[in-house]
């Protein structure tokens, strides 16, 4: 694998990834240094882009003794080199743009939690999906086509919204693996933030522990066909929050924690719909939990835009 290096302003390279760590020991490429190889949209933070690069590099290693953090190369690339792109500044009217679909989202979530005699001549589906349509705007007008964190996000937006569709018409698990999918996507975009294994540990403890234990009180209630669906899926997003409280602790923007467990405990809100026979709408607490969490997932597109900038 070859990368580039900014160097005084200018692109340097390529150098293997033995190289590059050489030339962090030796404080040439600093975390801050922008770097790039092939796969890469933009070039990125070596922080960020090459983390392994700075492992068991001490305070006291001679990359200490530059202070200057490289700048974004000017000079055009040569043929072989991806182009430059540099972060583009987030615009007042994706930020407007936004406002509107987490707008029509709202009126979505609110036409679903009303009587049936009070939706305007629409359906529970309906409804749902133009909730479900608003956040896939949302992530899209934050400028899901961007960077490879937003595509994830995007991706999984999409996801969510064919396991609502799926769901709304009685496909539990076409639904179930739509959704599931989601959570694996939103894995791999919080997996573009640096990771604190630590707090990665501790929310996939807290969250497996939270979601086998329900899915055990479940159990009964659970159909044969549809038990080692529903085990998987618990484990799935109880990854998902453990990646996102580890990413959180380090780099992340607080929506996607905070998006990553709403969306988590929606999902045992559907379970226990599901399964248990409640006199209580479950669904009451469950949906503006749900659409709160990919709302906070969508916007968290702006907040990673915004962290590159700085």
């Amino acid at each position: 694998m070859e990368w580039y290096y900014a160097l005084e302003g200018r692109q340097a390279g390529p150098v293997d990834e033995n190289e590059l760590k050489n030339l962090a020991i030796m404080g040439v490429v600093q975390p801050d240094t922008l770097v790039w190889r092939n796969g890469f949209d933009n070039w990125q933070p070596a922080k960020h882009a090459a983390p392994a690069v700075f492992s068991g590099i001490g305070a006291g290693s001679a990359n200490t003794s530059f202070s200057t953090p490289a700048v974004l190369p000017e000079a055009p690339l040569p043929a072989t080199a991806a182009p430059h792109r540099a972060p583009r500044e987030i615009m007042l009217w994706q930020k407007v743009v936004a406002g509107v679909f987490s707008v029509v989202l709202i009126i979505g979530l609110v036409g679903m939690l009303a009587p049936s005699g009070m939706r305007g001549g629409l359906s529970f589906l309906q409804y749902k999906m133009i909730a479900s349509t608003g956040f896939v705007l949302v992530a899209l007008a934050a400028g899901a086509h961007t960077f490879r964190y937003h595509h994830w996000v995007f991706a999984a937006m999409v996801l969510c919204w064919l396991g609502d569709y799926y769901l709304g018409v009685g496909q539990f698990i076409s639904g179930l693996v739509a959704f599931l999918l989601g959570h694996v996507a939103l894995i791999v975009a919080f997996l573009q933030f640096e990771i604190n294994k630590s707090w990665c540990v501790y929310g996939l403890i807290a969250a497996v522990v939270i979601g086998l234990t329900a899915v055990f009180l479940l159990m009964p209630h659970i159909p044969a066909s549809e038990r080692i669906p529903v085990i998987m899926y618990t484990l799935v997003i109880a990854g998902m929050v453990g990646v996102a409280a580890g990413a959180w602790a380090v780099e992340a923007s607080s929506l996607v924690l905070a998006g990553a467990v709403l969306f988590y405990f929606s999902d045992l809100c559907v379970a226990i719909q599901r399964y248990l026979d409640t006199a209580f709408r479950v669904s009451y607490v469950g949906l503006p939990m749900y659409y709160a969490g990919v709302l906070l997932l969508a916007l968290s597109v702006f907040t990673y835009h915004e962290r590159l900038e700085d």
